[in-house]
Order: C-alpha cells, then sequence, then structure tokens
C-alpha cells in the first residue's frame, strides 16, 4: 500500500512539470512561427537585393567601358563637294547625261570605248548636279581628260566638313575613332545627329594660304583667336548617312558643327591602373 501511494504520489508531481514543459513547447513553436514570417516578409528581401548587386558587380567588371569623349567644333566644307570626274582609259566617249541633271552617287554618266573595242562606264562620284561638261559626244578623250564636274546642292546635304585642332587633339581622329557630327536647322530650331568618318589629318600645321574655302578660313581665324598659342592641324570629315535628314534640313557650306569624337572606351579598371593621366 506505500509503495502505491508513493507512486501515485510521484505521478501527480509529474503532471505539473510535463504541463510545464508542453506549454513551453507550444511556446517555443509560435515563437518560431513569428520569426519566420519576420524573415520571409523583411530579410529575404533584402536578400535577394544583395544577391542581385553582387551579380550584376560581377557583369559589369566584364563588360563595363567608359567611353572617352572630346568635343570639337567644325564646318561644312562646300568648295570641297565639288567633284571632277575624268576619263578613266582612253578611247571615244559618249555622255549619257547633260548639264543640270540630278544624279545619284554610283548612277551612270558617261561610257568611254577603249580603241579595243571594250566599254567602260562613267559613274558619279557622288550625288549631286552635272556642271560643266567638257568634250563633245564622240569626241577622243585620252585617258583623264577632264569629262564634266559633279556638285552636290543643298537637295542632297554637303557631305564634307573639317575641323581645326591642336596637334594632341588631332592625333585623336586617327585609329578609326567613332565620330558622331551634330547641327541645327535654324529654321525649326531642330537638332540632327549622323555618323562621320575622317578622310585626311594634316601632317602640317594649317595657315591661311592653305586654307580650301572661305568656310574653312572663318574656322581658322576663329579657332585662332581663341588658341592663339597653339599651331592648328586639319581634320577633314565626310558626314554619312544624310539621307536620314530631312530634305530641307540637310548641311550647307558653312555651316557650324559640333563633332563629339569617342576616341576610346576602356574598361574601368584600365582607368584606374593607367600610368596615363
Amino acid at each position: 500500500m506505500a509503495g502505491q501511494e508513493s507512486e501515485r504520489t510521484d505521478r501527480q508531481g509529474a503532471q505539473p512539470a510535463n504541463a510545464a514543459n508542453d506549454l513551453d513547447e507550444i511556446a517555443d513553436a509560435s515563437s518560431l512561427d513569428r520569426v519566420v514570417s519576420t524573415t520571409t516578409a523583411g530579410s529575404w528581401l533584402a536578400l535577394v537585393a544583395i544577391v542581385a548587386a553582387l551579380v550584376a558587380a560581377v557583369i559589369w567588371s566584364f563588360v563595363a567601358v567608359v567611353p572617352q569623349q572630346i568635343t570639337d567644333v567644325g564646318i561644312v566644307d562646300a568648295r570641297s563637294d565639288a567633284r571632277q570626274v575624268v576619263s578613266p582609259v582612253e578611247g571615244v566617249v559618249q555622255f549619257t547625261t547633260t548639264d543640270g541633271t540630278a544624279v545619284n552617287q554610283g548612277s551612270p554618266i558617261a561610257r568611254v570605248t577603249t580603241y579595243e573595242g571594250k566599254l567602260v562606264p562613267v559613274t558619279a562620284p557622288i550625288a549631286g548636279t552635272v556642271s560643266g561638261i567638257a568634250a563633245l559626244d564622240g569626241s577622243s578623250v585620252s585617258r583623264g581628260t577632264a569629262l564634266m564636274i559633279v556638285s552636290v546642292g543643298p537637295q542632297e546635304g554637303i557631305g564634307s566638313a573639317a575641323t581645326l585642332v591642336s596637334a594632341d587633339r588631332a592625333a585623336l581622329y586617327s585609329g578609326n575613332p567613332s565620330l558622331l557630327v551634330s547641327f541645327t536647322d535654324l529654321a525649326t530650331g531642330i537638332t540632327y545627329s549622323v555618323p562621320a568618318r575622317v578622310t585626311s589629318i594634316s601632317n602640317t600645321p594649317t595657315t591661311l594660304g592653305e586654307q580650301p574655302s572661305a568656310a574653312v578660313r572663318r574656322l581658322f581665324e576663329t579657332s585662332s583667336a581663341s588658341a592663339s598659342d597653339q599651331v592648328l592641324y586639319q581634320v577633314s570629315l565626310q558626314l554619312l548617312n544624310l539621307q536620314t535628314v530631312p530634305t530641307g534640313s540637310r548641311t550647307v557650306g558653312g555651316q557650324v558643327l559640333s563633332i563629339t569624337n569617342t576616341y576610346a572606351r576602356p574598361h574601368p579598371f584600365e582607368l584606374l591602373f593607367s600610368d596615363s593621366p
């Protein structure tokens, strides 16, 4: 009997302890739910953002570039857009166009039949207007004989331009840089941009006596006044894709241009560890 009483007493004493443990487990489960709920609502989003930033940083380290650019003032050079057409061979010339005719670049404008009977076509070097036909149809011509002139008019837009810069800036136009030329149609106030390529860089300093046109002469005088202590070199450009500009807004002789020269696209690390200033 005494043993039974003792066992009963032990069980009764253990019940409160077990109940307390159960309550602790329930409380711990509720706390865990609160922790999980808090984590998924805020911290997980922050973690995703951090991971995304790290991935973006890794991608940037492989593909990022920092364009190195300079901007210079240029001018449309009308005189250089008149091209003389000459006979490519010796023979008899026949013209397929007349003075005042508008032609496209590459259009046939004459043909020369050699004395051996070979027919050699002559095509327009640029889009423009034919003038100054210098030989009679059916006459004999030698190789290099002047046949006519093709001049660019306002409808086509003048594609030749020039800028005058110091020697160190002229060097940045070598090596096939990426050029973007901008100009404004004063009638509408709209600014257009077209790509361009370098056609020549002067190896000697420019002087007034060497200027090809009045437009470049004005640019020389303006540039000299703003950089009187520097020797200037001429960089000649060819404007591209002028056909994308509305007809009435295309470039005309003497028009001022803004030339953006992207001469390099180094990686940021190259700039960081470069020895150049």
